[in-house]
């Protein structure tokens, strides 16, 4: 659900020009989700997982 979020926004935003969305509030959600994602994931010399 988040990756399809950050998606709609990318997608909301080179169709429309809304450079302002994106300024006061995609910014802040695309960082969101990307910490949402690191925080999923867990590291081995091997590997990475997600969780």
């Amino acid at each position: 659900m988040t990756a399809d979020v950050a998606y709609a926004i990318d997608n909301y935003v080179k169709v429309s020009g809304n450079n302002e969305f994106l300024i006061n509030y995609g910014a802040e959600i695309l960082i969101e989700t990307a910490r949402y994602w690191v925080s999923r994931f867990t590291m081995t010399k091997a590997r990475i997982y997600i969780t």
